[in-house]
């Protein structure tokens, strides 16, 4: 086990709804982007729940598959094939991949890492783009806080254990588990090349907010949960 922290949720969710007119405004709809793209390659978002991102690669797939075995998994469900990169296999919005979380769809790639010296897969993540131009950061700000808090609600619901990391220079970070899942979330905001906004006061132009979501399978054991709970 990589972390040992106590959780807490009630301390992230209250993080989460400082967010500015969150609670005044209706549900965000798709990324027109993202919707006009599908309906040029003939794909539907698939749809996923908070489990399935946490148990499932790409959002349909074992963990426990190989590199070539997920490969043909991902063709048989999605109708895409992964590329592979230095051994790790990559879905893309450019490939036609999207997920739809209760009807919100926002950018998003995802990735299964394997090691290369036994060929297990050791991690897997996902990453949500929600990108802003000049003048729209707000907006982009509530669609990000909306995906966020309906996640986070949910991972409460099915008894995550989760809680915040203070030492983070993350807007905010969450690390607990799942079953034998490690679970990691992380919100940052970039501009320009990339860079990150440590004062959300001294954001302009472009940039992004990018929800990272890694997880770690088979991380925890019995034993490290009852030494959580200690």
């Amino acid at each position: 086990m990589k972390t040992n922290i106590r959780f807490t949720t009630v301390a992230l969710l209250a993080l989460m709804f400082t967010f500015a007119g969150f609670a005044q405004r209706k549900s965000p709809v798709a990324d027109a982007k993202v919707v006009k793209m599908l309906v040029s390659k003939k794909k539907m978002p698939v749809k996923v729940t908070a489990r399935d991102l946490v148990t499932k690669v790409f959002g349909v797939a074992d963990h426990n598959l190989s590199s070539e075995e997920l490969k043909a998994q991902t063709k048989k469900s999605l109708d895409i094939i992964p590329v592979e990169d230095e051994g790790n296999l990559w879905l893309d919005p450019t490939d036609g991949y999207a997920v739809s979380y209760y009807g919100m769809v926002p950018q998003v790639s995802a990735v299964a890492m394997y090691d290369a010296d036994n060929g297990e897969l050791s991690n897997f993540s996902y990453f949500f783009l929600f990108p802003y131009a000049s003048g729209e950061r707000e907006n982009a700000n509530y669609e990000q806080c909306a995906f966020c808090t309906s996640l986070l609600q949910e991972m409460d619901d099915m008894g995550m254990d989760m809680g915040t990391r203070a030492d983070s220079e993350a807007l905010f970070q969450a690390v607990g588990n799942y079953g034998e899942n490690l679970v990691n979330l992380r919100l940052v905001e970039q501009q320009g090349d990339d860079t990150y906004i440590i004062d959300p006061d001294m954001a302009s132009g472009n940039g992004k907010y990018v929800l990272v979501l890694d997880v770690e399978p088979n991380a925890y054991t019995q034993s490290d949960t009852w030494t959580a709970a200690e």
